[in-house]
């Protein structure tokens, strides 16, 4: 089972939009896009960014009516579900993933390795203007994976830029945009520690420009 599934995936939304736009602004002063070109790779380099510990407890019982009272005092927010039950939760950062953790993290990445972006003639278009938020269409051609992507999307903010890939029929990949040469993954992994505690830790998957385009010596 998917036990990030029992957090409520609008619930789980929030909190990683949370982490990727906690510091949005004066996104009206950022320039277009330049159109990214070449192949980007991921070589297994992961960056942890924080883990969300996730408790059932059952507050019928005195141990359970305990056990909340002294998760609130840690600082976790705790949900009310029916049967006077309880879902606590908690993010605590870091820098360290466990080894089952990096396991799946790095099965989830490896099988989207890497991205072309082709070096054609396309137009940079404006597709939302807002004050805080802007987003470009970019007419260019991209493939991943075994999908190809007739265009993307590259969203911009002064505090933070983001790539997507979307089509009808195909799935909808994010990525968030560290530089010329680099781009990040973000994903989510789950491991349970008991049947009323389990853990979600988000993981950035980093990817390097190896090329400029594929026909360059050493390009494969």
């Amino acid at each position: 089972m998917d036990y990030a599934k029992k957090l409520g995936n609008a619930w789980l939304f929030l909190i990683i939009s949370g982490i990727l736009f906690s510091s949005i602004s004066g996104a009206n002063e950022v320039q277009p896009p330049t159109p990214l070109k070449g192949i980007f790779e991921f070589t297994g380099e992961l960056e942890p960014v924080l883990y969300i510990d996730v408790k059932r407890v059952y507050g019928f019982t005195s141990e359970g009516k305990q056990e909340l009272r002294e998760l609130r005092a840690q600082g976790y927010s705790c949900q009310s579900l029916p049967r006077q039950t309880y879902r606590c939760l908690e993010q605590f950062k870091t820098t360290t993933l466990p080894e089952k953790m990096e396991r799946k993290s790095l099965g989830v990445l490896e099988s989207v390795s890497s991205l072309e972006f082709y070096d054609v003639e396309g137009d940079v278009s404006l597709e939302t203007d807002g004050e805080s938020y802007k987003m470009w269409r970019v007419h260019r051609s991209v493939s991943i994976a075994n999908f190809h992507y007739e265009n993307y999307e590259m969203s911009w903010t002064s505090s933070i830029s983001k790539l997507t890939l979307r089509a009808e029929g195909q799935p909808t990949f994010y990525f968030n945009m560290d530089g010329p040469n680099t781009i990040n993954r973000q994903i989510s992994v789950s491991r349970t520690l008991d049947k009323n505690h389990f853990q979600i830790y988000i993981v950035r998957g980093i990817y390097y420009r190896s090329c400029f385009n594929a026909h360059e010596s050493g390009c494969e």
